[in-house]
C-alpha cells in the first residue's frame, strides 16, 4: 500500500514540476510577445 503511496506522490511532484515549467515557458511567450508588439509599434 505504501509503495503505491509512494508512486503516486512522486508522479504529484513531477506534474507541479511540469506545470511550473508550463507557466515559465508562457511568461517567455507573453514576454516574446511584448517585444514583437513594441517592435511592431517602433517601426
Amino acid at each position: 500500500m505504501l509503495e503505491i503511496f509512494y508512486e503516486v506522490k512522486s508522479v504529484t511532484i513531477s506534474w507541479e514540476e511540469i506545470k511550473m515549467e508550463m507557466s515559465d515557458y508562457n511568461r517567455e511567450i507573453e514576454h516574446l510577445k511584448q517585444q514583437l508588439a513594441d517592435f511592431r509599434g517602433s517601426l
